[in-house]
């Protein structure tokens, strides 16, 4: 079995290579479709009684970015980098408030083995540096072709780090990033978009929007704990590998000793306790009816429907609140924008918010500069030409 492979693999690395807890990282790229929401619940209501169908408004934006993050199993984490897909870096994809991390452009926005190799070189290995520079460091990442090059693998252990990689089709249950960071991750980026689709009406979300969102996104769902707990929920740190070979997930034919639960009959329909309210008088008559029998009410479902109440009052009173939002912000986006291409030093191989804040100032003295050139006079180039008669009086 590759995975009982991979444990006494990982086991016995660390030990021989006396590599400690804190020096255990692991390297994932994942990927965003800037305007998409990840899967989820909508309440809503429905017209018909046959349909069973609610639509929501998302940006329509489908532009794929990457992100490459790196953690360990004491709940670090390295600075991220992201790659957006296209030739070269623009100031006008950068607002005033982007964060501090690495940025860079590929052909399709995925990794290459050049950004890759870089990746490890100038960022991995310098911020995940030990304290004692003899000490051993471990990489865990999965086999894409990125990492699996002979320039990788040699940087990587000439520099005292070991990498091993993860057995194929198991990252689902072996990728501490996957497991425990990801999900939250995506689904507070999911979050964070659905709050703006609201006020903006499906407005394109842009390189500089996707940043603010993915940031508020990555300070909840890339925390200390949900590191710790990803590394535990492989088996990795604290090491207990049963956890992980016993599992459902490993053991294709286990599903089929699972037992059905239970399901406890509710005492009184939704229907039968009243429509859902749609307006104050009617939560106060679904209350009293609480009062009335309330032994043989669902509390569950007047739960639902006082939430599905509630959802409702939200939305007409968002439905004015985001059509002023919706002409602002299409108002802005029609405003011309001057950009200019970020130079990125090659010592440094990736652009940061020194380098994109150079590139805007060196925009603004060129538009400061052109503002103190004063409108040159409006001459006409157009010829007068003379009638037979004025050349007669001339002579």
């Amino acid at each position: 079995m590759q995975s009982k492979i991979f444990f006494e693999l990982y086991q016995k690395i660390c030990h021989d290579y006396h590599i400690k807890a804190q020096n255990r990282w692991n390297f994932d790229e994942h990927g965003f479709s800037m305007g998409c929401f990840s899967n989820g619940r909508v309440l809503g209501a429905t017209r018909e009684k046959k349909s069973k169908r609610t639509y929501i408004k998302s940006p329509g934006t489908r532009e794929w970015v990457s992100l490459l993050e790196c953690v360990s199993t004491d709940g670090r984490d390295i600075t991220p980098l992201v790659i957006f897909k296209g030739k070269s870096l623009q100031t006008t994809w950068f607002s005033m408030d982007t964060p501090s991390w690495h940025y860079t452009t590929s052909e399709n926005g995925w990794t290459s083995n050049n950004i890759g190799l870089r990746w490890l070189e100038m960022k991995i290995l310098p911020e995940t540096k030990p304290t004692d520079p003899q000490e051993w460091r471990l990489l865990i990442c999965d086999g894409h072709g990125s990492h699996t090059t002979v320039e990788f693998t040699k940087i990587a252990k000439d520099n005292r780090v070991f990498i091993i990689y993860l057995p194929s089709h198991t990252s689902h249950i072996l990728q501490p990033l996957d497991l425990g960071v990801f999900g939250p991750l995506k689904q507070k980026y999911s979050q964070q978009l659905q709050r703006l689709a609201a006020f903006t009406d499906g407005t394109d979300i842009k390189k500089n929007m996707f940043l603010d969102l993915y940031n508020k996104a990555r300070i909840e769902g890339i925390t200390s704990s949900n590191i710790k707990i990803s590394f535990r929920t492989t088996g990795l740190w604290p090491f207990n590998s049963r956890k992980v070979l016993n599992s459902t997930q490993l053991n294709a034919n286990a599903g089929n000793s699972t037992t059905e639960a239970i399901r406890s009959s509710s005492p009184l329909r939704l229907s039968e306790i009243h429509r859902t309210p749609k307006k104050p008088s009617e939560v106060n008559t679904l209350i009293d009816t609480l009062g009335a029998s309330s032994s043989h009410i669902d509390f569950s479902a007047v739960k639902r429907k006082v939430i599905k109440f509630a959802a409702l009052q939200s939305t007409q009173i968002a439905a004015l609140e985001h059509q002023n939002a919706k002409q602002a912000s299409e108002i802005e986006s029609l405003r011309p924008q001057k950009r200019k291409r970020i130079t990125i030093d090659p010592q440094k191989a990736f652009a940061d918010i020194q380098d994109i804040s150079q590139a805007n100032a060196v925009l603004d003295e060129d538009e400061e500069q052109q503002s103190d050139i004063p409108a040159p006079t409006r001459i006409s180039t157009r010829k007068k030409t003379k009638s037979a008669r004025q050349v007669a009086m001339e002579d």
